[in-house]
């Protein structure tokens, strides 16, 4: 019985630790990929535990936003232009956590090794800051 007892626990315990919580981004969610306006989770396609699948955006709130920043709007003329180049319509993103990466507009990136920079994996020189996101679909790493 006692026997019986040890086995259920160690099964319960294995079983925890193998089962990661359904990924948590929602609809509405923002996140950076860097130096960059904030990008909004405008549709959920998946998500589960395997990671999610989503579209984003950037609107025209969240560019006027980026705009209106003294470091980042220099770089245009006025605020309409700053506006119209950073909007972006809608694209598609992957996050596999167990693969730990991140796919966007079929370019796959994974971190590089200490953190915060994630490489394109056909570009090396493409990256991006993937760490906000894949917390976001994944959970901590």
């Amino acid at each position: 019985m006692k026997r019986a007892a040890q086995n259920i626990t160690a099964v319960a315990v294995m079983t925890a630790l193998l089962v990661q919580p359904a990924a948590a981004i929602e609809v509405g969610d923002h996140f950076s990929l860097g130096a960059s306006v904030n990008h909004t989770v405008t549709s959920i396609i998946k998500k589960n535990r395997d990671g999610a699948e989503f579209y984003e955006e950037i609107s025209e709130s969240d560019a006027k936003e980026y705009c209106d920043m003294p470091v980042f709007g220099l770089a245009y003329p006025d605020l309409k232009t700053c506006v119209s180049k950073n909007v972006m319509k809608a694209r598609k993103i992957v996050v596999e956590c167990r693969q730990v990466t991140i796919r966007i507009a079929e370019v796959a990136y994974r971190p590089k090794v200490g953190g915060g920079q994630w490489a394109s994996m056909k570009v090396r020189q493409n990256i991006i800051q993937g760490d906000e996101l894949f917390e976001l679909a994944c959970g901590k790493r």
